[in-house]
C-alpha cells in the first residue's frame, strides 16, 4: 500500500503540527552559528577576501559598562529532568533491536506484514490495497478500526484473514467509504526492542567505549553531566549578560552582505541534508523566508564576536598563533587532512579562520576573565525568588539538548531543532506514500 504510493486501509494522515517559533537566545544563536557556519565552512571552505581581515570586526559598538556583571544562579541551575534526559539519551543510544520469527504479536508490537484486501463481493484486490514487508505497530491506529486488533494473538509466520469495514467518510479514497473488505495478511515477523538497564556495570563498559574519561557508577555519571552542564550555562550566561550590554551602531556593509550571502547558502546546504529546502528550513526556525534567517542570523553573530572583540581589547586579551595551530589542528584530525597547518589555513578560506579564532579560542578567554574579574553571582533569594521553587530549565535557558554523550558543548545542535527537522522531512515523506 505504501509502496504503491496509495491510500489502502491508512487513516488519513492528519496534519503536520510545526514547531512554534524557536526562542531566539543569544545561547541558541551560538549554537546555530557553530554549528551551522562553522562546520560547512570547515567541509566546503569560504574563499578568500571574506573578511577584510582575520584579526579584527570593521563597524562600531558602544559598550555600557559590565563591572560588576550580575547574573541571577537560576541561569546555571541545572534541573534533575535535564540530567535525566541525557542518561535517557545514552540508554536510546545504546538501545538495540533485532526481528524475530517464532512466537505471537501482541498489542505494541512492532510487526512486518504483507496483505491483499479484497472488497466484498469483488474477486481482485482493489486498488492500494496490497504491501508487502508493511511494518506496523500495532495498537498506533495507523490502520483503519479491526485492522490492528485482528492480528493480535496470531503467530508468527501464519497466514490468516481479517474482516475490517471501511469508515463511511473514509478520506483515504471516498470509493471506499462504508465498504466491508477481507485482508489476507502474513505475518512475517516481529522486531524486539532490546532496552539496557543503567547500571554502575553498564556505566562502564559505555563510558570506556564511548567517553574521554572512565565513569564507574551512576552516581559519578550524573555528576559528570552536571558539572559540565552547569559550567556550560555558565559560559552561556555570562556571554548572554555580556552582549545585553552591547549596542550595534552599524555593521560593516561589506561583511554583513558576505556573511548573509554565505548564511542562507548554509541553510541550503543544511537544509539538503534532511531533503528540505533553505525556505522550509527557515520557517521551521520561527523565520518567514531563508533571508530573514540569514539576516538575523549574520548581524547576531557579527554582535556576538564584536562584543568579544571590545571585552577582549578592555583587558589585553590576545589570541596567539599557537593557540590557533592547536584549534585548527582538531580539525585537520576530524577531516584527515595529512598536510601542514599552513596549508589548512590557506585552503580553509578567512572567514573559517576568524570564526574558529573568535568562537572557539578568543570566547573561553573573554569568559574565563569576566568570570573571574567582573561577575556577581545574585542568589535566587537575592533575585525576588525566595518565595517561588527554583524553576524547571526551560528551553531558554540550557544548553543544546543534541549535545552527545561524550561532551557537552555548544558545537552540538539541540535536539528539539534536529527532531523537528527530522519530522517535517518525515512529514513530507509520509504524505507522499500513504
Amino acid at each position: 500500500m505504501a509502496n504503491n504510493n496509495s491510500n489502502g486501509a491508512y487513516k488519513q494522515p492528519a496534519n503536520i503540527k510545526k514547531k512554534s517559533k524557536w526562542k531566539k537566545k543569544y545561547t541558541i544563536w551560538l549554537v546555530v552559528i557553530i554549528v551551522v557556519i562553522l562546520g560547512i565552512l570547515a567541509i566546503v571552505g569560504a574563499g578568500e577576501g571574506w573578511f577584510k581581515s582575520a584579526d579584527m570586526i570593521n563597524g562600531k559598538l558602544e559598550m555600557g559598562s559590565y563591572s560588576p556583571l550580575e547574573i541571577s544562579e537560576d541561569e546555571i541551575r541545572v534541573s534533575d529532568d535535564t540530567i535525566q534526559s541525557y542518561l535517557d539519551s545514552i540508554i536510546s543510544s545504546a538501545t538495540t533491536s533485532e526481528q524475530i520469527t517464532e512466537g505471537t504479536a501482541e498489542d505494541g508490537d512492532t510487526v512486518n506484514i504483507d496483505y491483499t484486501g479484497v472488497l466484498e463481493g469483488e474477486e481482485e484486490p482493489f486498488e492500494g490495497g496490497t504491501a508487502e514487508g508493511q511494518s506496523l505497530t500495532l495498537g498506533s491506529g495507523t490502520m483503519i478500526d479491526g485492522f490492528e486488533s485482528q492480528i493480535v494473538g496470531h503467530s508468527i509466520g501464519e497466514t490468516f484473514d481479517i474482516n475490517v469495514t471501511f469508515p463511511e467518510d473514509y478520506a483515504g479514497d471516498e470509493t471506499l467509504s462504508g465498504k466491508n473488505a477481507v485482508f489476507t495478511i502474513t505475518l512475517n515477523s516481529k522486531t524486539v526492542v532490546n532496552v539496557p538497564e543503567l547500571t554502575d556495570e553498564f556505566v562502564q563498559t559505555y563510558t570506556a567505549e564511548n567517553f574521554d574519561e572512565q565513569i564507574d557508577s551512576v552516581k559519578e555519571l550524573k555528576e559528570y553531566y552536571r558539572t559540565r552542564l552547569t559550567e556550560s550555562n555558565k559560559q552561556s550566561a555570562i556571554l548572554n549578560a555580556l552582549i545585553e550590554k552591547a549596542n550595534v551602531i552599524y555593521y560593516n556593509e561589506a561583511d554583513l552582505a558576505a556573511l548573509t550571502d554565505y548564511n542562507a547558502s548554509s541553510l541550503a546546504y543544511y537544509g539538503s541534508s534532511y531533503g528540505l529546502d533553505g525556505e522550509t528550513l527557515a520557517q521551521l526556525y520561527g523565520f518567514d523566508s531563508a533571508a530573514q534567517y540569514a539576516d538575523s542570523e549574520s548581524k547576531n553573530t557579527l554582535r556576538t564576536t564584536m562584543t568579544l572583540d571590545r571585552v577582549a581589547q578592555d583587558k589585553g586579551i590576545t589570541v596567539s598563533d599557537e593557540e590557533m595551530n592547536e584549534a585548527l589542528q582538531k580539525y585537520m584530525e576530524n577531516e584527515n587532512f595529512t598536510g601542514t597547518v599552513d596549508e589548512f589555513r590557506s585552503q580553509s578560506g578567512r572567514a573559517f579562520l576568524f570564526l574558529v579564532e573568535k568562537t572557539e579560542v578568543l570566547m573561553p578567554k573573554v569568559l574565563k576573565a569576566v568570570e573571574e574579574e567582573d561577575v556577581t553571582w545574585i542568589p535566587s533569594d537575592a533575585s525576588g525568588n525566595a518565595d517561588v521553587a527554583a524553576p524547571a530549565e526551560s528551553e531558554e535557558t540550557t544548553v543544546a539538548e543534541e549535545t552527545s554523550a561524550e561532551e557537552t558543548s555548544a558545537e552540538e545542535t539541540s535536539a528539539e531543532e534536529t527532531e523537528a527537522i527530522e519530522e517535517s522531512a518525515s512529514a513530507e515523506e509520509t504524505s507522499e506514500t500513504k
